[in-house]
């Protein structure tokens, strides 16, 4: 569902950032970017062809932690996934390493 400026609307607030991490699998480890996060999910590109082969993983952000997610949904090399529940303590570690980064110059307005 849609409002009037086109975002959707969603249970959490979302953050656009830039992490590194990686999905597991059933032991099978493939990396991705992470592109937004929120307390209730995140989106993440990966190689198209590339991803889990599961509905439910483990997505590991590098510095900060592991959480159990499922896929939601998927389109080339974007997915979005849930988390699932007991995954607050990793996004409290998230949001202040999110909030301890420096803000560039140019988007410090």
């Amino acid at each position: 569902m849609s409002d009037a400026d086109g975002e959707q609307k969603r249970a959490h607030k979302r953050v656009s950032i830039v992490l590194r991490g990686s999905i597991i699998d059933n032991g099978d480890e493939t990396k991705v970017i992470i592109n937004d996060l929120s307390r209730g999910g995140a989106k993440l590109r990966v190689a198209e062809g590339t991803g889990p082969k599961s509905i439910s993983f483990t997505l590991k952000i590098n510095n900060i932690g592991e959480l159990d997610a499922k896929l939601c949904w998927r389109k080339d090399d974007l997915m979005g996934v849930q988390f699932e529940e007991g995954s607050t303590e990793v996004f409290k570690r998230a949001a202040a390493y999110i909030t301890s980064l420096p803000v560039a110059p140019w988007a410090a307005r």
